[in-house]
C-alpha cells in the first residue's frame, strides 16, 4: 500500500467520524426540541424530509427549516382528522391520473403578485408554456409564472412527491383555486408527500388555521406536507389538473365524484335544518366589505327561528355538516361561499344575498353542485374606495341594505323576517358599521382619500349618515 492508498483511507475515516459527530448532534437538537415542544409531532417535519443527510445539519443550522415559525405552528393548529382513509375510497372514479416529472427543482416564492392572491416560485416545468396540466388558471386563461432555477445549493428531496399548489393566505382562493388538486392526487397517491409553496416570510408568521383544516379535509396528513423554504431537487413530482379555477370554470363531473367520496371518507353527517343562513359578520369593522347593519339581520333571523352560522367560529367539518344539511342554504356574499365547494353534490336550495351590484360569486363552481341556485341584490346603495392609481376597490366596498327586497327574498323562502324586523336596531348598528368600516378605509395607505371621500360622502348622506362633519 502506498502513501496515497493511505491518505485515501485515512481521508475517508475522517469523513466517517465526521458523518457521525454531525448526526449526533442532530439528534441531540431533535430530542431537545421535542422536550420544549412536548409533542414529538413537530419534528416529523424535519425526520421524515428525506433529504441529503450531509446536508441536514448545514440546513438546521441555517434555519431553513425555520422550527421558531412554520413547522411549530403544526402543533398549534387542531388535531389533524384521522378518520380519512384514501385506501377506502371506492374505485374506478375516472379522475386523470397523476403526471410525472423526474429531477424537478422547486424554488421559494420570492413575491406576491395579482393582489396577493398569486406568488411566484414553484417547480421548474419544462415545456411549461404548452403543458396545460401544470397551469394555473383563473378567467379560463393562465396566470402563474414558471418557477426559476436559482443556482443555489439544492436539498435533494429522494421520497415521491405530490405538487400541492400555493399556500395563499385567503381562505376563499385556497379552496377555490389553490388546493383543489388535492383530492385526485390523494386519490392515486395517498402516502406521497405534498409539496406548497408559501408566500415571502410566511415563516415569520403563523400559516392560517384554515389551510390545516382543509388539508384535513381532504385526508392529508400533517407529516407528509412540505413547506417550501428553500431550493429542492425532487426525484419524483407528480401533479394532476387544476381541478376548479375562480370565476368562470366548470367543475368536472369526475372532481364532484371525488368531493362525494371526501365527504363519505370524513364520514360526514349531515345536520337537518330547513334554513340556515351564513353570515359575514365583522369583516366591516376591518375595514373589508360587507352590507351595512347585518347584525340586525342576524339576530331577526334568529327570532324568526333561522340557525344562523358564523364561519369564523366553527370548525370546518361542523360547517360541512350544516352546509350538507340545509334545505336552503343562504349565503352574505363573501369567502365562506367556497367552503361550499368542499363538498359535491347536495339536493338543496342555494341563496346568495349579493353585496356588490353584477357579481355573482362561484356561479359556476355552485350550480353543479345544488338542486337550485339563485342570486338576490336586496341593496339600495353601493360604495367603494378608489386606489391611489385609479381602480375602484369593490371587494372592500360597503352597501347598505333594501329592506322591501330583503323581507320579500325570505318571505318566498318561508321566513316571516319582516315581523321580527327592529327598525331602531337597524338604523344604529348601520350607522356604527359605516362609521366603523370607513375609519379603517381612510387610513389605508394605499387610498385615494380625496377621490374616495367624494364617491362615498354622498352614499352616505343618503342613508341618513353624517359622519364627515368632524372629519378632515
Amino acid at each position: 500500500m502506498n502513501e496515497n492508498d493511505r491518505s485515501v483511507i485515512e481521508l475517508k475515516k475522517q469523513i466517517f467520524y465526521l458523518y457521525n459527530f454531525i448526526s449526533s448532534i442532530a439528534n441531540f437538537f431533535k430530542q431537545a426540541l421535542a422536550k420544549i415542544f412536548s409533542n414529538d409531532r413537530v419534528l416529523e417535519g424535519i425526520s421524515r424530509l428525506d433529504v441529503n443527510p450531509k446536508l441536514l445539519e448545514k440546513s438546521k443550522q441555517k434555519n431553513n427549516f425555520d422550527l421558531a415559525g412554520t413547522e411549530a405552528h403544526i402543533q398549534d393548529s387542531p388535531k389533524r382528522n384521522k378518520d380519512v382513509n384514501w385506501a377506502q375510497a371506492r374505485s374506478g372514479i375516472c379522475a386523470p391520473s397523476p403526471l410525472l416529472f423526474s429531477k424537478i427543482e422547486v424554488a421559494p416564492a420570492c413575491e406576491f403578485y395579482r393582489n396577493k392572491t398569486m406568488i411566484d416560485g414553484g417547480p421548474v416545468w419544462p415545456d411549461f408554456e404548452y403543458n396545460e396540466i401544470v397551469r394555473h388558471y383563473r378567467h379560463d386563461g393562465p396566470i402563474d409564472k414558471n418557477g426559476r432555477p436559482t443556482g443555489a445549493e439544492l436539498l435533494r428531496i429522494r421520497r415521491p412527491a405530490i405538487w400541492g399548489g400555493r399556500m395563499i393566505p385567503h381562505f376563499g382562493h385556497l379552496v377555490a383555486e389553490h388546493m383543489n388538486r388535492l383530492a385526485a392526487s390523494l386519490y392515486y397517491r395517498p402516502d406521497d408527500i405534498v409539496i406548497f409553496t408559501t408566500p415571502p416570510g410566511i415563516g415569520k408568521h403563523r400559516v392560517p388555521g384554515y389551510f390545516w383544516a382543509i388539508a384535513d379535509w381532504f385526508g392529508l396528513p400533517r407529516n407528509q406536507i412540505r413547506l417550501v423554504k428553500r431550493p429542492l431537487l425532487v426525484d419524483e413530482l407528480r401533479v394532476t389538473p387544476q381541478a376548479e379555477c375562480l370565476l368562470s370554470c366548470t367543475p368536472p363531473a369526475w372532481h364532484l365524484d371525488l368531493l362525494d367520496e371526501v365527504a363519505q371518507l370524513n364520514r360526514l353527517k349531515p345536520e337537518a335544518n330547513d334554513v340556515v343562513f351564513v353570515c359575514r359578520k365583522g369583516y366591516l369593522a376591518m375595514g373589508k366589505g360587507g352590507t351595512a347593519g347585518e347584525e340586525a339581520l342576524i339576530e331577526a333571523l334568529s327570532r324568526a327561528g333561522v340557525l344562523i352560522l358564523d364561519p369564523a367560529r366553527e370548525s370546518l367539518k361542523r360547517q360541512m355538516e350544516l352546509y350538507a344539511g340545509a334545505k336552503i342554504l343562504i349565503f352574505s356574499e363573501g369567502s365562506a361561499v367556497h367552503g361550499r365547494q368542499l363538498l359535491g353534490r347536495f339536493q338543496q336550495k342555494i341563496l346568495i344575498l349579493s353585496r356588490r351590484p353584477n357579481f355573482e360569486i362561484a356561479q359556476t363552481m355552485l350550480e353543479p353542485r345544488c338542486s337550485d341556485l339563485e342570486y338576490v341584490l336586496p341593496i339600495t346603495d353601493f360604495a367603494a374606495p378608489i386606489k391611489i392609481t385609479g381602480a375602484r376597490m369593490r371587494p372592500s366596498g360597503i352597501s347598505f341594505y333594501d329592506l322591501d327586497t330583503l323581507f320579500s327574498t325570505f318571505a318566498r323562502h318561508g321566513v316571516a323576517l319582516a315581523e321580527q324586523w327592529d327598525s331602531e336596531a337597524y338604523k344604529l348598528k348601520a350607522a356604527q358599521d359605516a362609521a366603523a368600516w370607513y375609519g379603517r378605509i381612510i387610513s389605508n395607505s394605499s387610498i385615494d382619500q380625496e377621490k374616495s371621500r367624494r364617491v362615498i360622502q354622498p352614499v352616505f348622506e343618503k342613508q341618513g349618515m353624517d359622519i364627515f362633519s368632524d372629519r378632515p
